[in-house]
């Protein structure tokens, strides 16, 4: 037996990922399909009585992912786990292996992985997350305050030589104290801000662009896992939350009786106005695996209730969604 061909590296999960097997009629091939790095076993396959075989390992990949978002109290490059999975076959002294993502395309080297446009807004109090596949360069997260009139940088994190998937997760309220202790003056009296990553030749490899907004307690953080398998954020207004009270009762001799009650809350979203770009990017809350409301805190998981939205036509169009919590509230009962 020989592999005559394989899945291409970094490509999805989600799409067919296929080995090509070559083999004689009369061989009997006993094939493991294992997660490489742990030699974990996923599953088993005997081959016989043909030339070729076509094996599509996306179905065992996709097991072993799970995209969650990052969480820390400064700006950090990180290496998240569970966004690829790297798969080997084998049979006897034959072996394969491939990395496959959690992205629905292929991933390349310092593309950027997700479909944000170049400019997004952002409060002092919130995060943001930015995912590159590097290669083993060190790479600097740095900012500059209200461009281009200023010039003057701020580092804020580097990673270290290695070539792997990692993630910038960008903290708001580490940037504040470091412009405190840089003595810029409050960030309030800034209106942009400008991300840079660069490599330790001083090649420019990543922008992002934010709007700094103020701080209101009718928004809602949400982010998501994206098109390309990674981490994306994007704040709402909140339009309306109510609560659905699913209460079970019996008519006894003594009255109504409780016998079980649950509610569920429906947060109402509304975005900005948005154009082409910002409405093609945003609309993958609605299809996204999984979605949660970031508090700061901790991530609330919830389920997207919206069927379908409206992205565009003669004027700019409004993002408009309905969610929920996954889980929800049980109370007490007689």
């Amino acid at each position: 037996m020989e592999i005559t061909s394989y899945p291409a590296q970094r490509s999805s999960a989600y799409r067919d990922a296929i080995f090509t097997l070559a083999a004689t009629e009369t061989e009997i091939i006993d094939l493991d399909i294992r997660e490489e790095s742990q030699n974990l076993l996923l599953g088993q396959k005997k081959l016989y009585g043909q030339n070729t075989y076509s094996i599509n390992i996306s179905n065992y990949a996709q097991r072993l992912l799970d995209v969650t978002p990052l969480r820390s109290q400064a700006t950090v490059f990180d290496y998240p786990q569970k966004r690829m999975a790297p798969i080997l076959i084998q049979a006897g002294n034959v072996e394969g292996t491939v990395t496959l993502t959690s992205s629905l395309e292929k991933i390349l080297f310092f593309e950027p992985l997700s479909k944000a446009p170049d400019t997004v807004s952002i409060t002092p109090e919130q995060s943001d997350e930015i995912a590159l596949f590097t290669d083993d360069s060190a790479l600097f997260a740095e900012i500059i305050l209200d461009p281009p009139k200023n010039s003057k940088k701020i580092r804020l994190a580097e990673k270290n030589k290695r070539t792997d998937l990692c993630a910038l997760y960008f903290n708001m309220p580490h940037v504040v104290r470091k412009v405190n202790e840089a003595k810029w003056g409050p960030i309030e009296q800034y209106r942009n801000l400008q991300l840079q990553i660069i490599t330790e030749y001083d090649e420019l490899v990543f922008t992002r662009n934010y709007l700094i907004e103020p701080p209101s307690t009718n928004i809602l953080r949400l982010c998501w896992w994206n098109y390309w398998g990674q981490i994306d954020y994007a704040s709402f207004k909140l339009a309306q939350k109510s609560l659905n009270i699913d209460k079970q009762r019996i008519y006894t001799a003594q009255g109504y009786k409780t016998t079980g009650c649950q509610t569920e809350t429906i947060y109402d979203l509304v975005s900005d106005y948005l154009n082409e770009e910002y409405m093609a990017w945003l609309q993958e809350i609605v299809a996204a695996p999984k979605v949660w409301i970031d508090n700061g805190t901790e991530f609330l998981p919830v389920e997207i209730l919206t069927q379908q939205i409206t992205t565009g036509g003669h004027n700019l169009a409004r993002l408009q969604i309905s969610l929920t919590p996954i889980q929800k509230s049980i109370y007490q009962h007689l």
